[in-house]
């Protein structure tokens, strides 16, 4: 892999390719199209290949865009793999802690919060004053 093709090259490529479009792909990530589509140009620069023919308003998969997706989707699965191996715990519970000083009123203020949000997160609370 050249060492200048970074994580967010591969995602930016594999939305477009999957979206069809820079407009729909820069919706999804949540990102302006100007961005993406200077995040493509610097991929495809580094590639020295255009990976997508432009088609009116939609962007095609050239032949060397189509091999380069099926590999890229797999090294970011691996990619994603490997780091969800070293961190199991991942994505589920929460840990949290306090001082020992703190540590009466922040069992308190969790019990009291878990009680009023039992589906959110606890870090959501509601308006007033936590109960003694």
């Amino acid at each position: 892999m050249h060492p200048a093709i970074k994580l967010r090259h591969l995602r930016v490529f594999l939305d477009i390719a999957a979206q069809g479009s820079l407009t729909a792909a820069a919706r999804a990530q949540g990102l302006t199209q100007p961005a993406l589509s200077r995040s493509l140009a610097e991929l495809e620069a580094l590639l020295d290949r255009p990976l997508f023919r432009r088609e009116g308003r939609r962007l095609v998969l050239t032949d060397e865009g189509t091999l380069f997706r099926d590999h890229a989707a797999r090294a970011l699965q691996m990619l994603e793999a490997g780091a969800a191996a070293l961190h199991p715990r991942a994505g589920g519970g929460c840990r949290w802690g306090c001082c020992r000083r703190w540590r009466r009123g922040c069992s308190r203020a969790w019990r009291w919060n878990s009680q009023a949000w039992p589906r959110r997160s606890p870090w959501r609370s509601r308006p007033g004053p936590i109960p003694t």
